[in-house]
């Protein structure tokens, strides 16, 4: 190989190498688990208000769910059911992960933070 060929090689591997480091993309933030910027020392919200400051420790209920394809939006406080008539109207009683107590009051896919109020009537 020429001495100019060589410099050239070696030139294109060396602009190459830094790319392929294995460094992430700095100009992406992965997806995790949400985390909760406050802590919260009692629970004060309601089924239904927005839960994402303070996590599950801010509901009443102790249940936070995501409920929102952005990650960064769509928490609220919600409980756990058995039927549709222990949610909140609009709300429906879904199993949202493979157990016995394992339906949870999903809001409407249109549900901005509020209380929700039962269909009893109640504040929960």
């Amino acid at each position: 190989m020429k001495r100019s060929q060589a410099f050239s090689f070696g030139m294109a591997f060396g602009l190459l190498l830094p790319s392929c480091s294995g460094s992430p993309n700095q100009n992406t933030t992965p997806f995790g688990e949400h985390r909760p910027a406050a802590i919260v020392k009692a629970a004060a919200l309601h089924l239904g208000e927005d839960c994402a400051v303070g996590g599950y420790r801010s509901c009443r209920s102790q249940i936070c769910g995501h409920f929102a394809a952005n990650p960064e939006a769509g928490y609220f406080c919600t409980k756990s059911c058995a039927r549709e008539f222990d949610c909140p109207h609009d709300w429906a009683c879904a199993q949202v992960f493979p157990s016995s107590d394992g339906l949870l009051c999903i809001p409407p896919s249109d549900w901005h933070a509020r209380i929700a109020m039962l269909r009893s009537g109640a504040v929960k």
